[in-house]
C-alpha cells in the first residue's frame, strides 16, 4: 500500500533545520513546487514540497526568512532529486536560489521513454502506476493565500507522496530496456540555465504571426519584442499585458510604432509614457545601427520543398519511434526539425541518444536537400 506518512508544515527556520538534517543521508528526494503567476512575468513561489523515506515537508516560502540551507541538499550530486515534469519546477528553484538542482530524474521523461503517453500527466501517471486515483480539486487553487486549507495541504503533499513511490518502478522497467543513459542525458538537457534565462534579444521567436513579415516589418517587429520582453521583466507583468501578439504586429507595420494607441495593464499613465520613451529610443538605436535588411529567418518554413525535407524526415523517425515503441515525439518534434534544419550543431538530434537511432539518416537527408 501506498506510504501514509503525515506531512509537516515546515514555517519555522528550525523546522527545516531539522528536515535538512534528517535528509543529509537520504539517496532520494521527490521534489514539487506550487506557484502562481496569473499576473506577474516570474512565477510567484508559494510552497516546495519534498518526501523522502518516511518523511513528507511542506515548506513554507512566504513565512521563511530564507530557503538559503536547502542548497547543500539541492546540490548534492549523490541524492537524486525526483520531479514530473519539472521544467516549471526548475524555473521556480532557478529564481529562487540563482542555481539548478543536481542529479534529477524527470518521471514525465521516463514515461516518454516506457512508450507511455508523451507529456503525461502526473494524476494519470500515478494511477497507471499505482493505481491510485489523485483529486484534481486543487489543480486552479490560488497557493499564495494564508493559511493554506487542510485539503491544499493534503493536495499538495499527495504530490510527492506518490512520486516517491512511483519512480522505482518506473526505472526498474527503463533498465530493463537499458535506455537509463537515454534518461540521464534527457535529464541533464533539463539543467541548462539558458532555459530558464529568457533574453529579451531573442524573444521574437515566440511572437505568434512574426514568421508573416516581410523584411522590413520583421525587423521592426524585433526590436518591439525585446521591448515588450524587457518592459513585462520590469514591471513583473505577463508580456501579453504589456501587448499581445496580434497588437506586436500590428505595431511594427507602423512607420512609427509609438504612435500606435496602446494601454499596458496594470501600468499607471507615468509608467506608460516611460515605457514608450524606452521603446522609441530602442526603435531609434536599431535603425542608426541597421547595416541592412535582413530576410525574416521563419518565412523559408513555408517553402514547399522545405516542408517536403520536413517531411520525409519526420518519416525516419515515425519508423524508428514504431521500432522503439514510443511516442515519436519523444525522439523529435517538428521543433526539432526545423532547428535540424537551421542550425544542425544545436538540435538534440545532431547528439546523444537521438543521433545514434536516426541522426545517420537525417543528416544523409539534409545533405542531398542541399546538394
Amino acid at each position: 500500500m501506498p506510504d501514509q506518512s503525515p506531512y509537516h508544515l515546515i514555517q519555522h527556520p528550525e523546522q527545516l533545520a531539522s528536515l535538512i538534517e534528517a535528509a543529509q543521508n537520504t539517496s532520494r528526494v521527490a521534489i514539487d513546487t506550487e506557484f502562481v503567476r496569473e499576473s506577474t512575468y516570474y512565477p510567484h513561489f508559494c510552497l516546495l514540497q519534498i518526501a523522502f523515506e518516511g518523511h513528507i515537508a511542506l515548506i513554507d516560502p512566504l513565512s521563511l526568512p530564507s530557503l538559503a540551507p536547502l542548497e547543500a541538499l539541492f546540490q548534492d550530486p549523490s541524492i537524486q532529486k525526483i520531479v514530473h515534469a519539472g521544467r516549471q519546477d526548475f524555473e521556480v528553484l532557478h529564481q529562487q536560489f540563482g542555481f539548478l538542482p543536481t542529479s534529477i530524474v524527470d518521471t514525465q521523461l521516463v514515461a516518454g521513454l516506457l512508450g507511455l503517453p508523451d507529456q503525461m500527466g502526473y494524476a494519470t501517471l500515478i494511477q497507471d502506476t499505482l493505481g491510485v486515483s489523485l483529486p484534481k480539486d486543487h489543480t486552479r487553487t490560488d497557493w499564495s493565500q494564508r493559511p493554506l486549507s487542510t485539503a491544499q495541504l493534503d493536495y499538495a503533499a499527495d504530490d510527492v507522496r506518490y512520486l516517491a513511490i512511483a519512480v522505482e518502478p518506473l526505472l526498474a522497467k527503463l533498465d530493463q530496456l537499458d535506455r537509463l543513459s537515454w534518461l540521464k542525458e534527457d535529464c541533464q538537457s533539463l539543467l541548462d540555465p539558458s532555459l530558464y534565462e529568457n533574453d529579451p534579444t531573442e524573444s521574437w521567436k515566440r511572437v505568434g504571426g512574426i514568421g508573416d513579415l516581410e523584411p522590413r516589418i520583421f525587423d521592426q517587429a524585433k526590436v518591439i519584442a525585446q521591448w515588450r520582453e524587457e518592459t513585462a521583466k520590469t514591471l513583473n507583468i505577463p508580456r501579453t499585458w504589456v501587448v499581445r501578439d496580434d497588437t506586436l504586429c500590428q505595431m511594427a507595420r507602423q512607420s512609427d510604432p509609438t504612435d500606435t494607441l496602446i494601454r499596458i495593464r496594470g501600468a499607471d499613465q507615468m509608467t506608460q509614457k516611460e515605457a514608450l520613451a524606452s521603446l522609441s529610443s530602442l526603435l531609434k538605436a536599431s535603425n542608426q545601427h541597421e547595416k541592412g535588411i535582413t530576410p525574416n529567418p521563419l518565412a523559408a518554413r513555408a517553402d514547399p520543398s522545405r516542408r517536403a525535407l520536413i517531411k520525409r524526415m519526420a518519416g525516419i523517425i515515425q519508423t524508428e519511434a514504431a521500432h522503439l515503441q514510443i511516442s515519436p515525439a519523444v525522439i523529435g518534434s517538428r521543433k526539432d526539425l526545423e532547428q535540424l534544419i537551421d542550425d544542425p550543431q544545436t538540435s538534440r538530434l545532431s547528439r546523444g541518444w537521438r543521433y545514434n537511432r536516426v541522426g545517420p539518416q537525417l543528416f544523409e537527408l539534409l545533405k542531398s536537400a542541399i546538394d
